[in-house]
């Protein structure tokens, strides 16, 4: 079914709903984040039709959420998040899509919008040359015989000895980058050999590197724990596990990817790739370690002028 802005109310400036009413088997009602412009594209594709099936899963409680990047994912949309609960609740690593840990990190700077200003066509450029990008893209850091191994079975403490990473950020990452148990065993040599080359990348698709300023603040609180405030110049990083990686661990994406479009194909492909839940684990390190990679070793040593206390700075990740 559907759903159209008849369908959902509005809850607050950029907070809409759709109610629990508008289909017998949701559970909670489905909220989603949007202004005009976001709106639209929410309404032309099926994302929230998606995010009403999340809000059908068992165990959910509350409502089902989506942030304000929705847009059509293979189960759940894009932007979406929603929380389960025992003895019924369901964790779905499968769920938005292939890539286990795709996540956005926060990097607060020192500066001001009008100090970049003057600099933001040479800022584009060197971003673009030292940020390798696309499907299939190779990076600049070359690994060891072996190398892979430890990196997909230790995930950001692999970064961290490699000089990508500080133990601040591994204080702020969830599980600290690594899922206990991986084994890099259960990842076909296939997806090892596709993946070797693109250490360091940041990926296709709706992947990113981007330049903010922060323009309102709506929670002070918050904004003070995460050191921003107006005017100031932030970077968001958005990548991921990287999916030909993801679709390699055994048991997991075997199915195809472009028919996944309901919560019931999305907890189809959570069951295989939980069958392989170490295989799994290697995924998210991969993840963790490789965002680390592209902050540290992509990003920061190459800007094209000076960003004082830069690297000191806290990170956060918003998974």
């Amino acid at each position: 079914m559907m759903v159209q802005s008849r369908d959902f109310k509005r809850i607050d400036k950029y907070l809409y709903e759709v109610p629990q009413s508008f289909r017998e088997d949701m559970r909670v009602p489905a909220r989603f984040y949007a202004d005009p412009e976001l709106m639209e594209g929410a309404l032309g594709d099926k994302s929230l039709e998606q995010l009403v099936n999340t809000a059908t899963l068992p165990g959910v409680v509350k409502h089902a959420l989506a942030m304000p990047d929705i847009h059509q994912g293979y189960g759940f949309p894009i932007g979406g998040v929603v929380a389960t609960e025992l003895p019924d609740g369901v964790i779905s690593p499968g769920g938005v899509g292939y890539d286990i840990n795709c996540g956005v990190r926060l990097l607060a700077t020192h500066l001001q919008q009008e100090e970049i200003a003057p600099h933001l066509d040479e800022l584009a450029s060197t971003l673009y040359a030292n940020c390798p990008s696309g499907v299939g893209k190779g990076g600049n850091i070359r690994l060891k015989t072996g190398e892979l191994e430890r990196l997909v079975e230790d995930g950001a403490s692999w970064a961290l000895a490699r000089g990508f990473a500080t133990q601040s950020d591994l204080e702020r990452t969830e599980e600290r980058g690594c899922l206990k148990g991986a084994d890099a065993s259960k990842v076909s040599q296939r997806a090892k050999d596709r993946g070797k080359s693109q250490v360091g990348t940041l990926g296709a698709g709706n992947h990113f590197i981007e330049v903010d300023v922060v323009t309102e603040v709506f929670d002070d609180e918050a904004a003070g724990r995460l050191g921003l405030s107006p005017g100031q110049v932030a970077v968001q990083i958005h990548e991921a596990g990287r999916d030909n990686f993801a679709a390699g661990v055994d048991g997991a994406g075997s199915g195809h990817p472009g028919q996944v479009t309901d919560t019931g194909d999305a907890i189809a492909v959570d069951r295989q790739i939980r069958l392989n839940r170490f295989g799994a684990g290697t995924v998210y390190d991969r993840a963790a370690r490789n965002n680390e990679i592209v902050r540290h070793g992509q990003f920061l040593p190459r800007l094209p002028f000076h960003w004082p206390n830069l690297a000191k700075r806290p990170l956060q990740n918003q998974i």
